[in-house]
């Protein structure tokens, strides 16, 4: 029989078990087991209190939604939950970021002279530029969105994301040339 062992715990779970076990239950020893070290990675990527708690809060409910199709055999329980936290951080930055690069419709009202098309053509190029974001690597949008939108200094961001600050100038320089590519296309 394959057993469901949660790294540094006491908690095994057979498959035969986990079937006949509340998912309630499943899911507040999974909580219990992995809410600190996936807290400290989210406030490790996302300053704000608040958000680092709603961003911890989202992550467990969608282990708990996704929980059934969590296969053993394919990665680690830790694997599993890493990815499903890793993924939901780099969307919550994806999310920010298109909300503040959406078209501000009040000042848009506001404002009826010149400025109004000068707005617009801003709005434009705010989501062109928020669609080439998504031809980078997760590491380039990370990095990119750590520097410029949260205007983190680049060490910074090279000792959070376990990188040298040489290499993370090198991501960084070769994502403003896809950018640079991908708004010009």
């Amino acid at each position: 029989s394959v057993l469901l062992v949660l790294p540094e715990s006491q908690i095994i779970l057979s498959p035969k078990r986990r079937t006949r076990m509340n998912k309630t239950d499943v899911m507040e020893k999974i909580y219990l087991e992995y809410r600190e070290k996936v807290f400290r990675y989210v406030r490790g990527k996302v300053r704000n209190l608040a958000n680092a708690e709603d961003v911890t809060s989202e992550i467990f409910w969608r282990v708990q939604t996704a929980l059934d199709s969590y296969d053993e055999e394919k990665s680690t329980l830790s694997t599993w939950i890493y990815t499903i936290t890793h993924n939901t951080v780099c969307n919550y930055y994806r999310e920010r970021s298109k909300r503040a690069l959406s078209l501000d419709e009040n000042a848009l009202c506001a404002d009826t002279d010149d400025g109004v098309m000068s707005e617009i053509e801003n709005e434009i190029l705010k989501e062109n530029l928020a669609i080439a974001l998504e031809t980078l690597t997760e590491r380039e949008q990370d990095i990119i969105v750590l520097y410029y939108y949260h205007e983190i200094p680049l060490r910074d961001i090279a000792i959070k994301m376990g990188i040298t600050y040489t290499n993370a100038k090198f991501i960084k320089h070769n994502a403003i040339a896809k950018l640079r590519l991908a708004m010009k296309n």
